[in-house]
């Protein structure tokens, strides 16, 4: 079955873009959702009626998450045709001004998890 993988997908352009997949690749017939929060991933499920779509809560800084995904791609192996990785944050703030913490954590979804999904 052919699948897209979109990361991001709750909210923004993560949500857009899987709203213009169906027009764009009429071929895909499974989405899988990836974000941090499965109430809105849910919703969005809710509105693709003619699409498989697996929601995945996942927290893209975690390393368990990575380690969930592989598992589910080993054990289901599909046919994946897209990735849309559009996970990722920004921080504003003066250099020195901005928590480490949440420095981290930025480089850590924009780079690592960007890395590691695909």
């Amino acid at each position: 079955m052919k699948t897209a993988i979109v990361t991001g997908a709750s909210t923004g352009l993560g949500r857009e873009f899987v709203r213009q997949l169906a027009d764009v690749f009429p071929e895909v017939e499974c989405y899988w959702l990836i974000a941090r929060r499965a109430d809105r991933l849910e919703e969005l499920a809710e509105s693709l009626p003619d699409k498989q779509v697996e929601c995945l809560s996942m927290d893209l800084c975690d390393t368990m998450s990575f380690m969930a995904l592989q598992e589910k791609l080993s054990a289901q192996q599909p046919e994946v045709v897209l990735l849309v990785n559009n996970a990722g944050c920004g921080y504003l703030g003066n250099s020195g001004e901005v928590d480490t913490a949440s420095l981290t954590r930025m480089i850590d979804l924009n780079l690592r998890a960007l890395t590691a999904v695909t």
